[in-house]
């Protein structure tokens, strides 16, 4: 309140010693202009076009050049010398070593699998935004580029959205992980179960196999020997075993189907709770993100409803002057509204990147925002409709 009466006053005192400078507003300045004659309307919109096509051409044409010296320059890396690379760089190309590295990396992420050919958002993209983009898994840069419209991005706002995009990205996947580890976990117990009953008829195929080996021995003796009666006895006694390891193999063989039906009961748990987890933190962000816009929409709306109601009380405030202290009281209220006005859009933009920051804080400094300006004008109108 004491800066909005200083400023009144000031103005009063410039009013006062006939030195009005008159301020466009910035509804005044948002205006359309005519720039060309009607007569040239046609030829400059032509220009326009034609300016705007050959910006996307030159943009694409650098960001292809950018991979082909990073091939070029990937390939002499090898053959230099180890420890005489950034000498190399600054003698042969005029590179420093930070300005190669860039191109290099650029080949890597976006020549060596073809990535800038299989995207047309990506192939959009500026030297600056594709260096930006790196910072992205490789599978969601093209999803990211499409859906933001990267390539029409200043490069300060698409670093904050891949920074935020960045976090998103880790976020989901530490929720699909955790989700992961608990759906593994409840098969652990029963697969170590059947792991060790699985290793315990291993065991016991390999204790029968011996003995068989031992009574084939003792057979083959008693053959040598002419021993009938021992030779029979042995032959009931290898039956018996044979029987025995033919049934641990049936065993065995069971306790496989089992371990692999579980294994994959296991894995359809896991994918199946990775998904639900990405799909339930890809909604929840979607939703936060179309919140906030929403809001920053809102409060932009308001904004506009303020400037509007505004512009039209100074219009009727205009009309109705007739003598000078009327001129100075107005010239004050509008110094006055002009502030207001300031200071709204430069709060609605500090807001809009508070967002960026804390979409929750933001959402609440919008909604007062609204509130209070809603408040202001609603008691501004009424009062001057009253006088």
């Amino acid at each position: 309140m004491g800066r909005a009466k200083k400023n009144v006053e000031v103005e009063a005192q410039v009013i006062a010693r006939g030195n009005v400078v008159p301020m466009m507003t910035e509804t005044e300045s948002e205006e359309t202009v005519q720039y060309v004659s009607d007569e040239d309307a046609a030829r400059e919109d032509r220009l326009v076009s034609e300016i705007r096509m050959i910006t996307e051409q030159t943009k694409q044409v650098v960001l292809f050049n950018s991979i082909e010296i990073g091939r070029r320059l990937t390939e002499a890396k090898a053959m230099v010398k180890r420890g005489t690379w950034g000498t190399w760089l600054k003698e042969r190309v005029d590179y420093s070593q930070r300005t190669a590295n860039n191109f290099m990396k650029i080949y890597q992420e976006y020549g060596r699998n073809g990535l800038a050919e299989k995207s047309q958002a990506l192939a959009n993209l500026s030297y600056t935004q594709a260096l930006a983009l790196i910072d992205l898994p490789e599978d969601e840069r093209a999803r990211f580029a499409e859906e933001r419209k990267a390539g029409e991005m200043a490069l300060r706002k698409l670093q904050e959205e891949v920074r935020q995009e960045k976090e998103k990205v880790t976020a989901v996947k530490e929720l699909a992980n955790r989700n992961a580890a608990e759906a593994e976990a409840k098969f652990a117990d029963e697969l170590k179960q059947k792991d060790t009953q699985m290793a315990k008829l291993t065991a016991e195929k390999a204790k029968v196999a011996a003995q068989i080996e031992v009574l084939e021995k003792r057979a083959a003796e008693a053959e040598k020997s002419n021993q009938k009666r021992q030779k029979e006895a042995i032959g009931i006694a290898l039956e018996e075993e044979r029987k025995k390891l033919d049934a641990a193999a049936e065993k065995q063989s069971e306790l496989l189907k089992q371990i692999d039906e579980l294994n994959g009961q296991r894995d359809r748990q896991v994918a199946e709770a990775r998904r639900k987890a990405e799909e339930e933190m890809n909604a929840k962000f979607a939703k936060e993100r179309a919140e906030l816009e929403e809001k920053e929409r809102a409060a932009k709306a308001v904004a506009d409803v303020a400037r509007k109601q505004i512009d039209a009380a100074k219009r009727q405030v205009t009309e109705a002057i007739e003598n000078r202290e009327l001129t100075e009281a107005i010239a004050r209220a509008k110094f006055a509204i002009e502030s207001a006005l300031d200071a709204y859009s430069r709060a609605a933009d500090t807001v809009i990147e508070v967002g960026r920051l804390d979409k929750v804080e933001a959402s609440k400094l919008l909604d007062d925002m609204a509130e209070s300006s809603q408040s202001i004008v609603a008691k501004f109108v009424k009062t001057l409709k009253s006088e």
